[in-house]
Protein backbone atom coordinates (compact mmCIF):
# COMPACT_ATOMS: atom_id res chain seq x y z
CA UNK A 1 0.00 0.00 0.00
CA UNK A 2 2.90 2.31 0.89
CA UNK A 3 3.94 2.07 -2.38
CA UNK A 4 0.86 2.65 -4.49
CA UNK A 5 0.28 5.74 -1.91
CA UNK A 6 3.79 6.83 -3.22
CA UNK A 7 3.29 6.53 -6.71
CA UNK A 8 -0.31 7.75 -6.63
CA UNK A 9 1.44 11.14 -4.84
CA UNK A 10 4.20 11.14 -7.49
CA UNK A 11 1.27 11.21 -10.54
CA UNK A 12 -0.31 14.15 -8.78
CA UNK A 13 2.88 15.92 -8.52
CA UNK A 14 3.95 15.40 -12.46
CA UNK A 15 0.85 16.03 -13.39
CA UNK A 16 0.60 19.20 -11.76
CA UNK A 17 3.67 20.04 -13.85
CA UNK A 18 1.99 18.97 -16.97
CA UNK A 19 -0.82 21.16 -16.35
CA UNK A 20 0.99 24.29 -15.60
CA UNK A 21 2.70 23.73 -18.40
CA UNK A 22 -0.59 23.52 -20.85
CA UNK A 23 -2.15 27.17 -22.09
CA UNK A 24 -5.00 25.04 -23.68
CA UNK A 25 -8.81 23.16 -23.06
CA UNK A 26 -6.45 20.16 -21.90
CA UNK A 27 -5.93 21.57 -19.26
CA UNK A 28 -8.68 21.72 -17.65
CA UNK A 29 -8.72 17.96 -18.41
CA UNK A 30 -5.71 17.18 -16.46
CA UNK A 31 -6.84 19.50 -13.38
CA UNK A 32 -9.71 16.86 -13.67
CA UNK A 33 -7.25 13.64 -13.78
CA UNK A 34 -5.46 15.74 -10.66
CA UNK A 35 -8.72 16.22 -8.51
CA UNK A 36 -9.80 12.59 -9.36
CA UNK A 37 -6.40 11.28 -7.71
CA UNK A 38 -6.62 13.25 -5.34
CA UNK A 39 -9.62 11.53 -4.37
CA UNK A 40 -8.21 7.96 -4.87
CA UNK A 41 -5.42 9.40 -2.19
CA UNK A 42 -7.82 10.48 -0.14
CA UNK A 43 -9.64 7.12 0.04
CA UNK A 44 -6.07 5.22 0.46
CA UNK A 45 -4.72 7.42 3.06
CA UNK A 46 -7.74 6.74 4.98
CA UNK A 47 -7.40 3.33 4.56
CA UNK A 48 -4.25 3.01 6.11
CA UNK A 49 -5.63 4.53 8.89
CA UNK A 50 -8.04 2.37 9.57
CA UNK A 51 -6.33 -0.67 8.77
CA UNK A 52 -3.73 0.67 11.16
CA UNK A 53 -0.52 0.84 9.06
CA UNK A 54 -0.15 4.96 10.33
CA UNK A 55 -1.06 6.86 13.16
CA UNK A 56 -3.88 9.09 14.41
CA UNK A 57 -1.72 11.93 14.21
CA UNK A 58 -0.31 10.96 10.85
CA UNK A 59 -3.33 10.78 9.34
CA UNK A 60 -4.38 13.77 10.29
CA UNK A 61 -1.28 15.50 9.29
CA UNK A 62 -1.60 13.83 5.85
CA UNK A 63 -5.53 14.83 5.37
CA UNK A 64 -4.77 18.12 6.06
CA UNK A 65 -2.00 18.72 3.77
CA UNK A 66 -4.53 16.57 1.17
CA UNK A 67 -7.02 19.24 1.89
CA UNK A 68 -4.73 21.97 1.34
CA UNK A 69 -3.88 20.62 -2.09
CA UNK A 70 -7.63 20.23 -2.93
CA UNK A 71 -8.01 23.46 -2.37
CA UNK A 72 -5.29 25.22 -4.34
CA UNK A 73 -6.10 23.53 -7.22
CA UNK A 74 -9.96 24.48 -6.94
CA UNK A 75 -8.94 27.88 -6.92
CA UNK A 76 -6.52 27.26 -9.71
CA UNK A 77 -9.49 26.08 -11.69
CA UNK A 78 -11.44 28.75 -11.47
CA UNK A 79 -9.41 31.47 -12.03
CA UNK A 80 -7.91 30.86 -15.37
CA UNK A 81 -8.76 33.86 -17.60
CA UNK A 82 -10.50 32.87 -21.03
CA UNK A 83 -8.54 32.66 -23.71
CA UNK A 84 -9.96 34.96 -25.62
CA UNK A 85 -8.93 38.17 -23.52
CA UNK A 86 -8.71 41.46 -25.01
CA UNK A 87 -9.07 45.09 -24.88
CA UNK A 88 -10.53 47.23 -27.24
CA UNK A 89 -10.26 44.38 -29.63
CA UNK A 90 -6.57 43.26 -29.25
CA UNK A 91 -5.78 40.60 -27.60
CA UNK A 92 -3.58 40.84 -24.79
CA UNK A 93 -1.24 38.43 -23.41
CA UNK A 94 -2.12 37.68 -19.23
CA UNK A 95 0.71 35.98 -17.59
CA UNK A 96 -0.59 33.44 -15.46
CA UNK A 97 3.12 33.17 -13.36
CA UNK A 98 3.07 34.56 -9.80
CA UNK A 99 6.37 35.60 -8.31
CA UNK A 100 6.29 35.71 -4.35
CA UNK A 101 9.02 38.01 -2.69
Amino acid sequence: MGKHLEELAISILLLSVKANKTRDITRKEIQLEISDKLDELRILIRLAKDLRFMSVAQYSHAAEKINEIGKILYGWTNCQPPDNLSIKGKPIRVSTRWQLE
